[in-house]
């Protein structure tokens, strides 16, 4: 959804760089030259429209709109543009699910293998394990385009690294 915006800002910081090369190493108005040169040849290639280009550009059109309307819908759920989310916390977001599907599992696990649990206890923990995930799935629906992602993921990282080890103490991995 945002390769057209990554190409776009590689071609204006080339253009930017070869603007700055040409400025030192010719004067101002050479540049200045250049530059509406190279704008009369684009308005002169767009004069020259036929209709199957007019059809492609149509086209174009209609799938930039479909990008667009798309990336906006992810940065509401987001809270902030894709493109500046850090690699490193998607990586944070997987660690934060395996721990928590570990912990989960752990703690549903220990309260029904053991022979020693009550029904009661394994009720609660039942109960503990399904209020968990349900405020962390209304988070990660709900809040996160108030709370924001890093915020979020630091806060799923807590509760996944305490249920793991809650889950294993239950198990008695912690003695």
């Amino acid at each position: 959804m945002y390769k057209d915006l990554f190409e776009a800002r590689d071609r204006d910081e080339e253009t930017w760089r070869n603007a700055t090369i040409n400025a030192l190493q010719f004067d101002s108005r050479t540049v200045s030259r250049s530059t509406s040169s190279a704008m009369d040849e684009d308005v002169k290639r767009a004069a020259i429209v036929s209709p199957s280009d007019l059809a492609s550009i149509v086209d174009e059109d209609l799938v930039q709109s479909i990008q667009l309307r798309d990336r906006e819908a992810l940065e509401l759920v987001f809270g902030v543009p894709l493109p500046n989310i850090p690699v490193f916390i998607s990586c944070l977001q997987r660690i934060d699910a395996q721990l928590l599907s570990m912990g989960f599992t752990l703690l549903v696990s220990a309260a029904y293998v053991s022979e020693h649990r009550t029904s009661l206890f394994r009720g609660t923990i039942f109960g503990l394990v399904l209020l968990l995930h349900s405020i962390l799935t209304v988070v990660w629906a709900e809040a996160l385009p108030r709370i924001g992602i890093h915020t979020a993921s630091y806060v799923s990282l807590l509760v996944a690294i305490g249920t793991f080890f809650a889950g294993l103490a239950l198990w008695g991995a912690l003695e």
